[in-house]
């Protein structure tokens, strides 16, 4: 029965990705990046913000909380330390070009 929440219609990757990128900022003062991921269950729309705090410490604070569904995708939070999207995101992205 769980999976009755993810059925639907779903928007492009791209899409999505472009229009969480142009959201995120409602969402959070932190840098963020957002891409799509996959895990045991499926591909998922991820959200990544930087914060000096973990997403399961009081400390990391969110504007107002993200949904679990984005234009039909499952959305995941993902905190990560500062620097982190330069370093290891941007850095691979770079590297392939």
């Amino acid at each position: 029965m769980a999976n009755i929440f993810w059925r639907g219609e779903k928007a492009s990757r791209e899409q999505a990705i472009e229009m969480l990128m142009e959201e995120m900022p409602e969402y959070t003062d932190g840098r963020f990046w957002v891409r799509f991921e996959s895990d045991d269950t499926s591909n998922h729309l991820t959200a990544i913000i930087e914060s000096e705090h973990n997403a399961t410490t009081p400390e990391f604070k969110l504007k107002r909380k993200l949904p679990a569904k984005f234009m039909g995708h499952r959305l995941i939070v993902k905190s990560v330390p500062p620097d982190y999207i330069d370093a290891i995101i941007l850095a691979k992205e770079k590297d392939d070009a």
